[in-house]
């Protein structure tokens, strides 16, 4: 052998050694995963058996072996390896969980299926218990299959008694959602109740806070009226003076003629601003509206702008309330100015409407009782009202108007004559699109009745009646007492009530009737006329006043006084409350 040849050797041997060698390390790998894997298919929790192509075992693990030990199923011979797992299911071939089992296992030895699964139970007579059977395929083994039994018992049990668990409380929870949703229903009921009562505290509060306002006003405009009236006295007196000396139709005549009539439409103003919130029982009666508002429009018509077009519709078959017509033609000048400032000066329309309605009694005006009213209407095509202003629009001296443009008094005399006589009034606005006022005011069955003028005719001076007038205002006590003598009196005209209580001492005889103002520094008219009725009972008294919120006809007649002659009177009321008073003297039955 050469060299060559014994190298050559060398190199094979070698080679082989390192072959022997790498399949002992190979062998020991695969024997080590194997007892690794077999370690893994015997400590499995699930009884498990491969099977070949024909149903035979050929493998188990010992949880298997356990299991078939534990539940006597024999010798091994019919659940070891060799033995028919098919023999077993075929056994129990009349119950559906065996045929499903054996199908789905012959599926997976086929290729039809990557597995099968099935839960079955497996009841003794003492215990009940519940299996799953899993069958897989067998990598590189045809038709073989790894079958596998676990054991769910304690999983189902858990399971039934979660459903059962879980049905208690279900029906817990359905009583308590029923007891629940009738708490809540009475809740809510409660809800409704309260935010009811809430709103209408609200409106009772918004009502008291506007009867305040109102009150306010009252007051503020007492504060003046006085003081207005007094002004107006002698532009009234004079003015009809003047009337009597200048020639009608003369230009001179026709310019006291009217300053004669603006100084009645400013005393109507004034009585209108305080006779709304005087507290005093208003002395109304039947009125129809439909003649009032359509002569109210026209006169309402020459005093606007010709691009206001106003338009009335007036369907009331009965248009009689019970009212102050001074104060309803009052509240309808008052919505037309409104509606003519609204759509100034652009123009625009004006639709007054008169219809009669039945109303139900409504929380959003609480006022208004069910029954029949007078619905008047007024809408506008003006710029509207914002939201933030609409339920302001009602309160004293609110506008938003300039300055030099209107006084936010409007609507609230509004507001608080239509509250005296019983009725109500609503807006409703959309800016730029105008807004509607809507004033009811209480259907009466009553019908108007014929009535005189009020102006009397008293005696014509002729016997000279001696009238002691008593008023602080020196142009009053001018201007009437020059009136009074003009209608044939003998008068004496004193500014001082002390004065003239002093000088009525002196001689009650020497008068036939005394006139004396209401308020008065050092001594108000009723504390003069009860000195003097003090001192000369039968003669009569008659109080004069611009405004009082304590003092009124009856009260007078009640006080013994035989009238009340409200500022600024024209010279035709001031005949007729004397011609009364010294009517009454002398029909009454002389003391004896």
């Amino acid at each position: 052998m050469t060299y060559e040849s014994m190298s050559k050797a060398r190199e094979r041997i070698a080679e082989l050694e390192h072959y022997v060698a790498e399949c002992k390390r190979i062998e020991l790998v695969l024997k080590q995963k194997t007892d690794f894997i077999r370690r893994i298919f015997d400590s499995n929790a699930a009884s498990m058996a491969v099977i070949d192509a024909g149903g035979r075992i050929v493998d188990v693990n010992e949880t298997w072996r356990r299991f078939a030990i534990d539940n006597d199923a024999g010798d091994e011979r019919t659940w070891g390896i060799g033995a028919s797992y098919f023999r077993e299911l075929t056994a129990y071939g009349d119950t559906t969980n065996a045929r499903d089992a054996y199908d789905g296992i012959r599926r997976v030895q086929k290729g039809v299926l990557p597995a099968f699964e099935i839960e079955y139970p497996c009841h003794s007579p003492d215990v009940k218990r519940w299996f799953v059977m899993r069958a897989v395929s067998v990598t590189g083994q045809p038709g073989s299959v790894l079958v596998s039994h676990l054991d769910i018992t304690k999983l189902k049990e858990a399971e039934e008694e979660l459903i059962s668990y879980r049905n208690y409380l279900e029906r817990l929870v359905k009583d308590r959602t029923a007891e629940l949703e009738e708490k809540n229903r009475k809740l809510a009921e409660e809800i409704s109740e309260r935010k009811s009562v809430e709103k209408e505290k609200e409106k009772v509060e918004a009502d008291l806070l506007q009867s305040q306002k109102i009150e306010a006003l009252g007051s503020f405009a007492g504060g003046i009226a006085h003081d207005l009236n007094n002004i107006l006295s002698p532009i009234v007196v004079n003015s009809e003076t003047l009337l009597e000396v200048e020639e009608p139709g003369t230009e001179a005549h026709e310019m006291i003629e009217q300053t004669l009539e603006a100084a009645y439409r400013q005393r109507d103003l004034i009585k209108q601003i305080i006779s709304f919130s005087r507290k005093g029982v208003q002395k109304l009666s039947p009125l129809h509206v439909a003649p009032l508002l359509e002569s109210t429009l026209s006169f309402v018509r020459s005093t606007l702008p010709s691009t206001i077009d106003i338009r009335s519709s007036i369907n009331a078959p009965n248009d009689t309330v019970m009212a102050d017509s001074t104060q309803i033609q009052q509240v309808i000048i008052n919505l037309c100015k409104n509606a003519a400032d609204a759509v100034a000066p652009q123009g625009g329309i004006l639709e007054v409407s008169l219809s009669d309605v039945h109303l139900n009694e409504n929380p959003a005006m609480p006022e208004i009782k069910a029954g029949e009213y007078l619905e008047l209407t007024f809408r506008d095509t003006g710029r509207g009202i914002p939201p933030e202003d609409l339920d302001r629009i009602f309160d004293p001296f609110f506008t938003t108007k300039p300055v030099d443009k209107g006084s936010g008094l409007g609507l609230s005399v509004v507001y608080g004559i239509l509250k005296k006589h019983g009725g109500a009034i609503t807006a409703e606005s959309r800016e730029g699109k105008g807004s509607r006022f809507t004033a009811y005011l209480p259907l009466s069955d009553q019908r108007p009745g014929a009535h005189g003028s009020g102006m009397e005719d008293g005696d014509e001076g002729a016997a000279r009646e001696k009238i002691l007038f008593v008023d602080d205002e020196q142009i009053i006590v001018a201007t009437v007492g020059r009136a009074m003598e003009r209608l044939g009196y003998d008068v004496t005209a004193l500014e001082n009530p002390q004065e003239a209580l002093d000088l009525f001492r002196k001689d009650p005889e020497a008068f036939d009737l005394v006139i004396t103002d209401m308020t008065m520094p050092g001594m108000n008219g009723l504390a003069l006329g009860k000195r003097i009725k003090g001192l000369r009972p039968g003669i009569p008294v008659i109080i004069c006043t611009g405004f009082s919120d304590l003092i009124d006809e009856e009260e007078i007649s009640e006080k013994g006084f035989s009238g009340l002659l409200m500022k600024p009177a024209n010279t035709g009321e001031l005949k007729a409350v004397i011609g009364r008073a010294l009517q009454e003297r002398s029909s009454a039955t002389p003391p004896a």
